[in-house]
């Protein structure tokens, strides 16, 4: 596990991850993938958890598949800058909020 973290830690510190497009480009493989294992994750599911595999199908991966179908719709926008109510004090300051990627996060979660 700590040489997964510390390869994508690398890929972080290259300035890779900041652009749309290896965003996207991401989001697609993730799409892809999901698409072609959807069958051995519900089996998987399933098993572990006695979920009927067509209700994962419609709860778990179409979930999942209209989310990352909403991130890219709203990516390029999430990503631009956005300009930033000041208070009086700083009334002819031009104040904006740049977001960008911080680093790796690493997710664990429990399944049931």
């Amino acid at each position: 596990m700590e040489n997964i973290v510390n390869e994508l830690k690398e890929v972080y510190f290259t300035g890779k991850t900041r652009s749309l497009d290896y965003r996207l480009s991401q989001l697609k493989q993730l799409a892809a993938m999901l698409k072609a294992l959807r069958n051995d994750y519900a089996a998987a599911v399933n098993k572990d958890m006695k979920k009927p595999e067509e209700e994962i199908f419609f709860t778990d991966i179409r979930f999942t598949d209209h989310e990352i179908g909403h991130t890219t719709r709203h990516l390029e926008e999430w990503m631009s800058p956005s300009k930033i109510k000041t208070d009086a004090a700083y009334a002819s300051d031009d104040v904006h909020m740049y977001p960008e990627p911080r680093g790796v996060v690493m997710i664990f979660g429990a399944w049931n």
